[in-house]
Order: structure tokens, then sequence, then C-alpha cells
């Protein structure tokens, strides 16, 4: 069953009143949201309290906001990716791999709602994201980049 195509299959759709995805990406998305606004208040709040006395201080400080500020750079990742997941559910395509098509396993679903790819596609997008990664440290494809493991016989 490709994208769109709304005639059944083995994957429970979400377009089914007994399908509550739309709900718990809503939900989700809310609570996000949420989550995100009380980080950045307690910013806020960090450096408004601001009264530094000496280096250590102004280190544990600058190393706590550092903290919130990745905290909430991981929740706007989340947020990113449920609103992604809601677009594709409203299109039609929500429990359908974003790469070859294919229907995600209602299993995978079930587990994590926002996933927009089969595990198959989602460990290619990882390994490529791997060797960019390494391209990129040492300008090298990858390959070359790890050479220096390979045992000379």
């Amino acid at each position: 069953m490709k994208p769109g195509d709304k005639s059944g299959g083995s994957t429970p759709r979400p377009d089914g009143p007994e399908n509550g995805v739309q709900h718990w990406l809503l939900n989700e998305e809310a609570r996000l949201l949420g989550q995100i606004e009380e980080l950045r208040g307690n910013v806020r709040a960090a450096k408004e309290a601001g009264e530094i006395g000496d280096e250590e201080d102004l280190a544990l400080a600058l190393a706590e906001e550092e903290e919130l500020i990745r905290k909430i750079l991981k929740k706007r990742g989340d947020l990113a990716q449920v609103r992604y997941s809601l677009t594709r559910f409203h299109e039609g395509e929500y429990g359908f791999c974003e790469d070859c098509g294919e229907e995600i396993p209602a299993r995978r679903l079930e587990l994590m709602p926002w996933v927009t790819r089969c595990v198959n596609c989602q460990a290619g997008s990882e390994q490529a994201a791997r060797k960019r990664a390494c391209n990129e440290k040492f300008g090298l494809p990858w390959t070359l980049a790890h050479a220096d493991h390979i045992e000379e016989e």
C-alpha cells in the first residue's frame, strides 16, 4: 500500500476513530511546548539571579546555563519530529517510510509514533550521517578516514 491509499493494510491507520495517533501527537506537541517554555524561564531566572562571586561561581553558572540550553535544543528537535509527523498525518503519508514508501510496522509506530522511516531505511540514514560527519571532521572519504584501523598483513 502506498501513501494516500486508505484501502487497508496490516499497519493500523491513524485515520480510523479507534486510532489515537493524531491525539497523541497533538498532546506531545503541547507537552513539549510547555517544557521548552519552562526551560526558557529557568534560563531567564538564572540570568536574573546573577550574583557571581568569583570565577568558580561564574563557571558553575555558565555550565548550568549551557545544560539548560542543551535541553531546550533537544526538546526543540523532538518538537520538530512531532510536527513533521503531524504534517505527514494530515497529508495521508503517516505510517509509510519516507524513503522507500513501504508501510512502517505497526509495532514500531506504537513504540515511536513520530518515526518516518522503516528500520532498514533508518539504519541507512544513520550510517550516511556518520559518514558525512567523518568526512567533515577529517576531510576524507569515510573508508580512508578509518584506514588507520586496518592492520597491514
